[in-house]
């Protein structure tokens, strides 16, 4: 029983990272490659930082997307994909504070 539930977890955690690493490549993806006026459409906070910045983000979250999967999957260094993951929770974090100080920042009273 235990290496049936040994395997189950196992397949469920690869699910859970290769979904993990498809949003992040498609995020990164996305803000790397279109045109800031077309992001700025769909992403609002993208007008308030430099090109250079928005671009950083998008290679950072392609990076990371790609350390989550590539390590483990080919059994060199696996290591770097728990590494990357907890570098994609702090990116995460701190984003989620800077939305919100900014939303914060824009009510008036």
């Amino acid at each position: 029983m235990t290496i049936k539930n040994n395997k189950t977890l196992n397949i469920a955690l690869w699910v859970a990272q290769a979904l993990l690493a498809a949003m992040f490549l498609m995020a990164g993806a996305m803000k790397s490659t279109q045109p800031i006026e077309e992001l700025g459409k769909s992403m609002p906070w993208v007008n308030d930082f430099s090109v250079v910045f928005v671009r950083f983000i998008g290679i950072s979250e392609l990076l990371g997307g790609i350390g989550l999967l590539l390590p483990a999957l080919l059994r060199i260094k696996p290591f770097f994909t728990p590494l990357a993951a907890l570098g994609l929770y702090g990116y995460g974090v701190r984003f989620y504070i800077s939305y919100n100080q900014r939303r914060i920042s824009s009510i008036r009273l």
